[in-house]
């Protein structure tokens, strides 16, 4: 099963995808399991 992204930005999706991955915390668990250098600035999870 496959996810598709052609249509995401056709519509409100981001909005609910951006809304779920919140909900779920899964930005806070991308940030504690993607190793990053110290000196960046930009947390993983605020490029996903």
């Amino acid at each position: 099963m496959g996810i598709p992204i052609d249509a995401v930005y056709e519509g409100s999706y981001l909005n609910i995808i951006s809304a779920i991955f919140k909900k779920l915390g899964l930005l806070q668990l991308i940030d504690r399991l993607v190793p990053v250098d110290p000196q960046c600035q930009t947390r993983t999870s605020d490029a996903v």
